[in-house]
């Protein structure tokens, strides 16, 4: 028998509810982490549910509603679940949910459904951009996620840079020394700000291949791979 949350909550005095603390584990997610064994990752309910808050704060904040999400992430990953479907199911948001991802479907389920956000990770913001004959008639846009901040600055002077100036990130072999004192961590990435505070990546400051005394960025020979369209991806390394 199927029951409500709300039947749950009115027949409490009848019904034995198992009682939760914050810091009391909710959930564990796998993950390889940084040594590509896999570990088993005990998140809280404070975990998951500061998580799902701060992923839907600029909404609170600008007091949106009648946003409809797109969610093809995973559920069995903390992004789809928390930072996604959580976040905005706890605000009464619609959540769109594919069966899995392919372009075409995702494409023709935001013109359906009239999807206003849509959460991607780095290959499907790659094939966004290698078939942008698709979708161009789409308004597709890359802003970071709430509550996170990052700053363009000069590799050299570290002076932060203006919309539309690219610079470098300066990027630090040991740990201790890639976040500065102001708490900014370092990436090593290449990008810009437009004028509306969207972000964009472009290259990186390091990995640079010499050849016979030339300097070759692997970011262009991947840009070179990817026009031929039988490579649906490309990493060059030294």
């Amino acid at each position: 028998m199927l029951h409500s949350y709300s039947e749950l909550i009115r027949s409490k005095s009848t019904t034995s509810l198992p009682t939760a603390m914050q810091n009391d584990a909710a959930a564990i997610f796998y993950s390889s982490g940084t040594t590509g064994a896999s570990k088993g990752v005990v998140l809280t309910h404070k975990n998951i549910m500061t998580s799902a808050m701060m992923m839907a704060s600029d909404q609170e904040l600008n007091r949106e509603s009648r946003n409809v999400f797109l969610c093809f992430l995973p559920m069995y990953h903390i992004f789809g679940m928390s930072g996604l479907v959580y976040a905005q199911l706890q605000r009464g948001t619609t959540v769109v949910v594919m069966r899995w991802y392919q372009i075409n479907a995702m494409l023709k389920a935001i013109e359906q459904y009239k999807v206003t956000h849509v959460f991607a990770v780095p290959p499907v913001v790659l094939e966004l951009i290698k078939k942008q004959d698709m979708v161009k008639e789409y308004d597709v846009q890359g802003p970071l996620a709430p509550s996170v901040e990052a700053q363009i600055v000069d590799s050299v002077t570290m002076q932060r840079l203006s919309p539309f100036q690219k610079g470098y990130f300066n990027n630090h072999k040991a740990t201790a020394e890639i976040i500065d004192e102001e708490g900014w961590l370092h990436t090593g990435d290449v990008g810009y700000f437009d004028d509306e505070g969207r972000l964009y990546i472009v290259d990186r400051i390091k990995e640079l291949i010499k050849y016979k005394g030339f300097q070759v960025a692997p970011s262009e020979l991947e840009d070179l791979l990817l026009t031929h369209p039988e490579i649906v991806d490309a990493a060059v390394i030294g």
